[in-house]
């Protein structure tokens, strides 16, 4: 995940947790992917994290494709550690499930994968990546995040990059403006 292009401005000051739904892509099928799970997992990277370092970075929690329900997940709980979280960031992120393919929107109703029920649950600012050409998860899926962060008033600012969900790019100007807002 740090060598995702979208890491490359945070890579050297900034203290950062990313998340990938346990059992997906390079994870081992076998092992239990219940939305409950992922929450202890998550919260126990938490813990690890706190002892790991010192608070004086900035934190930055990410979330990568379906990886944007784990963080927006622990964020609704962080309360329950001492974990802080100055920012978060959803690279080519999901809102309600409605518009992703098949394969996904299945396994996220089988799952109870949503990001929309933990968007009211911390006042954390969210920025978010999505690439215009994502066929996997649509880029409607971003619209409709940053309209319901909008909505509620919470801070939201949402970049389009050129590419795909696994292959994207960014330009000078979205480099600089990602160091910007996070």
């Amino acid at each position: 995940m740090l060598e995702q292009p979208c890491m490359q401005p945070f890579v050297d000051d900034s203290e950062i947790v990313c998340f990938q739904i346990r059992g997906i892509g390079e994870s081992c099928w076998d092992v239990d992917i219940a939305s409950d799970s992922m929450l202890e997992d998550a919260l126990h990277a938490a813990t690890v994290f706190d002892q790991l370092t010192d608070g004086n970075l900035k934190t930055l929690f990410v979330g990568y494709s379906l990886g944007c329900f784990v963080s927006m997940q622990l964020l609704s709980h962080i309360w329950t550690t001492n974990t802080k979280c100055d920012n978060i960031l959803l690279v080519n992120g999901m809102y309600d499930s409605q518009n992703m393919i098949q394969q996904y929107k299945i396994m996220s109703m089988l799952l109870g994968v949503v990001v929309q029920p933990h968007v009211k649950k911390s006042s954390v600012p969210i920025t978010i990546l999505h690439a215009k050409d994502d066929e996997t998860i649509f880029l409607q899926e971003a619209i409709d995040l940053q309209n319901e962060c909008m909505s509620i008033g919470r801070s939201c600012h949402l970049f389009i990059c050129d590419g795909t969900h696994s292959h994207y790019s960014l330009t000078e100007q979205t480099f600089s403006a990602l160091k910007t807002n996070l």
